[in-house]
Order: structure tokens, then sequence, then C-alpha cells
């Protein structure tokens, strides 16, 4: 197999991605539906739609690594394994995930207070830029 995005593995990250950033998308237009129904119910919406995507990430990690080579001790939260080289420590992983989580809160209730287009907007308000730099990276234009 090749290397980079050609493989396999690439293949499989990026279909992955696409399928999370339309859970996004489907959550945050579900909290506008919802919030023009008059359910206020933030909360509710981002536990659900992280436990779903935890449930898949950890189907992901069952499925690429045998339990053998799992390794659990008091100090491995806060640290990398040697053997994993550059590894960012766990707490910085932990600390994006809350920044991440905090982010998609002040979405959803961002979105009680606009239209349906504007929350397709914000959602999607990064994707433009993003196609444009991959593609002028990669097409050479």
């Amino acid at each position: 197999a090749t290397a980079g995005i050609c493989s396999l593995r690439g293949l499989l990250v990026c279909v992955l991605g696409q399928v999370v950033s339309f859970c996004n998308a489907a959550a945050e237009i579900f909290a506008k539906v919802g919030s023009d129904a008059g359910v206020r119910a933030p909360m509710s919406q981002i536990f659900i739609f992280y436990f779903l995507l935890s449930f898949a990430t950890c189907l992901v990690t069952v499925a690429s690594r045998p339990v053998s080579s799992w390794h659990f001790s008091r100090s491995s939260f806060w640290q990398s394994s040697p053997e994993e080289g550059q590894v960012p420590r766990r707490w910085q992983f932990w600390l994006v995930a809350l920044f991440d989580v905090e982010a998609n809160f002040a979405m959803l209730l961002a979105v009680q207070y606009t239209s349906l287009t504007s929350v397709l907007l914000l959602g999607t308000g990064g994707m433009l830029p993003s196609v444009l730099i991959l593609g002028s990276l990669f097409l050479g234009h």
C-alpha cells in the first residue's frame, strides 16, 4: 500500500473524520430544531453526541490494537510511554477535549438565538478555507 492519505488507513481516517463532521453538523441542526420547538437541553445534546463519539472511538481503538499491548499505570495518565517518542502528554489531550466540549456547548447555546441558515454557515465556516488551502497544497494551484 502507498503511504499517506492514499493508503487504506489514510482513507479510513478521512471517512471517520467525515462521519464525525456529519454528526457534529446533525447535532447543531437538531439543536436548532429543538430550540425552535421550545426544548432547552444543550447539555443533554452534548452528552449524547460525545457518548456516541467515545463509543465509536473505543470500537476503533479495540479493533486496531490487541489487548495485550495495552498498559495501564498511575503515571500513564500524565506521561507518554518512552516508545511513543514525541507524543504530547495525555493531560494536553484532556485539555483540548475540555475546550472542545466547551466550544460545542457555546455553539449549542448560540444556536438558540439564530436561524437555521446561520447555524449551517457557522458549522461549515471552517470548511471553505480548509478546502482552498488543501486544494492549493495538493493540486499545486
